[in-house]
């Protein structure tokens, strides 16, 4: 494989990577929303916090995504473990980046640490892993798929005149 390759190869693997972690977002807002509006309970369940900790749970767990997917995509190693190591790795960073952003906003540390363990025993935890582990599979597909469009195998034939 010539640089020329291996430099499309890297491009195709960080245009899949910023496909993916886009779709993770959507997934995650929508997710939560329709989680928090079908529980009847908020995201994060603590009065007087406001959004700085969820916004900072938010990115927090896209850099966790990100983490994991990115080098699996790049080493050519996309499949069901990137998939679910995103997603676990986005729902563990969401829980850190709560905690962060409790303590930034001026909560006492211990009660930011409850109000970051209550949200990682919770369904948030297990939404965001959710819509990590699908967006992660999205991943994986994108990269095991080839680079050229995709033919019914009629077509194929076709080309080979």
């Amino acid at each position: 494989m010539g640089a020329d390759d291996a430099g499309a190869n890297t491009r195709r693997a960080w245009t899949i990577v910023a496909f993916a972690t886009a779709g993770f977002f959507a997934l995650l807002v929508f997710a939560l929303g329709m989680a928090s509006l079908l529980t009847g309970d908020a995201v994060i369940d603590e009065p007087g916090l406001g959004p700085v900790p969820g916004i900072i749970g938010t990115i927090a767990a896209l850099v966790g995504f990100v983490a994991v997917t990115a080098p699996a995509l790049l080493r050519g190693a996309a499949g069901v473990g990137q998939a679910l190591g995103g997603g676990a790795a986005a729902a563990a960073a969401y829980c850190a980046g709560v905690l962060v952003g409790a303590v930034a906003i001026g909560a006492d540390p211990l009660r930011a640490l409850a109000i970051a363990g209550a949200v990682l025993l919770s369904w948030v935890s297990v939404t965001i892993a959710g819509a990590g582990v699908v967006a992660g599979a999205g991943a994986a597909v994108a990269a095991r798929s080839g680079p050229g469009v995709p033919r019914w195998p009629w077509e194929r034939d076709d080309e080979d005149r």
